[in-house]
């Protein structure tokens, strides 16, 4: 069972993960450290995020 605030804190959540692991993916990309591994690897954390952030706001939306 959930309740309306308890999606709306969980999707202050995933929106400040899904921020961090963007600005992180931002800066790697810009250093030495740029590397496929570590690209697919922040790929792999951000697109199920990304994913669960988009049906987050569509359930929002349509609430």
């Amino acid at each position: 069972m959930t309740s309306a605030v308890g999606i709306g804190v969980g999707g202050a959540l995933i929106a400040v993960l899904l921020i961090m692991l963007l600005s992180s993916k931002e800066l790697i990309s810009s250093t030495t450290l740029n590397s496929p591994k570590i690209k697919k690897a922040m790929n792999l954390a951000i697109m199920p995020l990304l994913a669960v952030f988009v049906l987050d706001v569509a359930y929002m939306v349509m609430m």
